[in-house]
Order: C-alpha cells, then structure tokens, then sequence
C-alpha cells in the first residue's frame, strides 16, 4: 500500500478522535500500522475544511491559504499562474482578485511580490485588456501638493531610505530617527503587507548628484568613472541608452504633473491620504516623508548611488529592535541575546567580538556554534534579521 493511501487511513483514524496539537509518528502509526517509518513530527495537528479562499481550523480561526492543491515554489510559477487570471474575461473583477490572492497565499517564497489588496483601490474597469490591474493612484504623485520641493544639493536627500517592492520603482520614504518604519496606511501603497519585500539602505549623496549630472548630460565616460570607482561593473552603451531614456521619460511626466518645479534630482514630499477618485471614499491617511528619484533603485545601485543590501535591509543594532518589537516576530524557544557570546542553551544572537560581529546560536545543551563573522555592524543585523525573519516565518506557517 503507498505512503499517500497510509495517510487517508490515518486521516480516517485520527479525525474520529480528538488529538494533541504536538504528535508524534509514533503515535500515529499506532492508528495506520506498522509500516510508516518511526519519525516525529513536530507540527501540530489540526483538521482543515476549506472554505473558499479561507481555511477553517478546529477552532473556527480563519486564515489565508488558497486551496490545497495550490502551491508556488517560486515566483515564476506564481506570475504565470496570475497572468492568466488577471487575462479571464469569464471572471469580475472581484473573482479575479479573489483568485491572485489565492495564488499569492499559496506562495512559498514571496519576496518583492506586492499584491493590492483590494478593488477599491482600482479603477471601475479594474484591469486592462492585457491583464494589468489598473490602480486608482492619488494625484501629483501622491503628494500632498504644498509640501513638494524639489531635491538638490542645498535641498539634499535624506539619510537613510525605506521601500517597499521591487527596486524597479523609484518612490521611497524616509526612515524615521527612531528606526520604525512608516506603516502601508501612511505610506498610503494599498498592498497585502509582505515584510519580505521592504528594503531599506542609505543614499551615497555625492555619486548620487554626481552620476544624475552624468546621465543628464549623456556623458557615459563620466558615469562609469564614477561607477567603477564605487567598485561596481562598468555600464554599457545599451544600459545607459536605458538610463538617458528613463531619466528623460521621468523629467517629461513629472513637469506635467507637478508643473514649473526643478525636478533634475527629483521631488521630495508628504504622503497625501488615499481617496477614491470614483467613490470620494477615504482608503489610506498617508502622512509618510516620502521621495521620488528620476533613476529607479535598480539603477541607482548599479551605479553605487544606494547600496547592495544583504536581505534588502540595512540596520544598525538599535534599529534591529525596534523592527523586532514592532514587527512581534517569533523565534520560537530561542531567546535573544546581543551583547555578549553565551553558551546558555538554545540563544539566537549577534555580538561584537575581537573586533567582527558574530551572528551566533547555541545548542539545547548549551556551548554556541558562529553561523557568520561580519565586519560591518548594519550588515550582521541585516543578517541577523533575516535569520530570525526566516525562523518566524516557519514557525508561523
């Protein structure tokens, strides 16, 4: 009999009686038979009814899931399947949407991926005919339309960056001084939250003007000079055919939206609340500093303007805590230790120790193993984060 066929025969058993939220494979085989392997598992055990694109437990907790049978290991799975909903003229735009969050719960790894949360952030036709959804977005670019000024050298950028999605866009906020990130609502971006798509980093101010004069001025010899000396690869004459093209495009849309302003370096600004444009309803406060550059983030870190971020992040130890807290992330039986190396028994933790930092755990019987030395104290708490970030994640799922 297969191991799939073992599993409905215990499914039968065991749903007749009520179980342990901690089982062992041991037990169970006690209900199935002799001939599953004596492996613990330590997941807890709970019967499922699915319910659209909730599943029920037990207790009557709904959480997100789409169906049982769907399931993306990756993100190129998870678009095709999206770009042949998004294309469906047999679904509403509701079904549709309905749909691409089943697909987006049922996302192993998400990464970037942003979904909108909702169709009253779009527009009344919802997408387009290539299946793109067609969003609502507030006017001037999201700004309230008094506080933009433009960014120069007397009016610089701030000094660290926060994002949201992909470095494909060019919309950033600040990082407030106390590390907590902006919430979405006063970002005002309506998206399923996904901390795994935030990125966050600091500007280097001189290549940032220097290589915007560059491209500016179509001088590519200038801009690779700038380039290689922040150690990254040398652009090629089809790139910067790319980044004159943007820049421009950038320069042309912006003048038209926000009229006689100079925008060589881009506008800065105050998040103006979400309202539908259609219903006059009130969506999102806004409220966030926010940024819009005439290079997007992939372009400014291929010229060295932002930094290759580990994880997308890049925090110092007091801004690790404070996204801890606010983020509630759980590691589980682990506790948390970063100011010294302890051999204390199941500690997760990141000290600076003969001149590196240390990301460390220790064993359930005590004595610590070095997972990483890093030299940099924003680098070990990138890492750090994404550790813990990963752990909770798993522990949650």
């Amino acid at each position: 009999m297969g191991i799939r066929n073992d599993f409905k025969i215990i499914g039968e058993e065991i749903g007749k009686k009520e179980i342990p939220k901690r089982i062992s494979m041991e037990q169970v085989s006690l209900a199935g038979g002799p001939t599953l392997r004596q492996v613990v598992m330590e997941k807890a055990y709970q019967k499922f009814t699915v319910k659209d694109s909730k599943v029920e437990g037990v207790s009557g907790e709904s959480i997100s899931k789409g169906t049982d049978d769907l399931k993306f290991m990756n993100v190129g799975e998870y678009f095709n399947s999206i770009n042949n909903i998004r294309k469906r003229d047999d679904l509403t735009s509701e079904q549709k949407l309905v749909k691409i969050h089943e697909a987006y719960a049922a996302l192993e790894v998400k990464g970037d991926v942003t979904v909108v949360k909702g169709t009253k952030f779009l527009r009344p036709e919802g997408f387009g005919r290539n299946g793109r959804m067609i969003v609502d977005w507030p006017d001037k670019m999201g700004f309230v339309e008094e506080t933009i000024q433009q960014i120069d050298r007397n009016s610089p950028l701030p000094e660290r960056w926060d994002r949201v999605g992909g470095k494909g866009g060019e919309n950033f906020t600040t990082l407030p001084h106390n590390g907590i990130p902006y919430a979405y609502d006063q970002r005002a971006i309506p998206y399923i939250e996904n901390p795994a798509a935030r990125h966050v980093g600091h500007f280097n101010y001189e290549s940032y003007f220097e290589s915007i004069d560059a491209v500016k001025s179509g001088n590519l010899e200038e801009l690779n000079r700038i380039v290689v000396a922040n150690g990254r690869t040398a652009i090629s004459d089809s790139e910067f055919a790319d980044f004159k093209a943007y820049y421009d495009d950038f320069q042309d849309r912006v003048q038209k939206i926000i009229g006689n302003t100079d925008t060589t370096y881009g506008v800065k600004g105050t998040a103006a609340s979400w309202t539908s444009s259609y219903t006059g309803e009130k969506l999102m406060n806004g409220g966030a500093e926010q940024i819009v550059t005439p290079l997007n983030g992939e372009m400014l870190e291929i010229i060295g303007a932002i930094p290759k971020i580990l994880g997308g992040l890049d925090v110092t130890k007091q801004e690790f805590l404070n996204r801890y807290e606010a983020e509630k992330l759980n590691i589980g039986e682990y506790i948390m230790v970063l100011d010294t190396i302890t051999d204390e028994s199941l500690v997760i933790g990141c000290a600076h120790d003969q001149g590196v930092w240390k990301v460390y755990k220790t064993r359930e019987r005590g004595g610590h193993y070095i997972i990483k030395e890093i030299a940099s104290e924003n680098e070990a708490f990138d890492f750090l984060y994404e550790l813990i970030l990963s752990s909770h994640n798993r522990i949650n799922n």
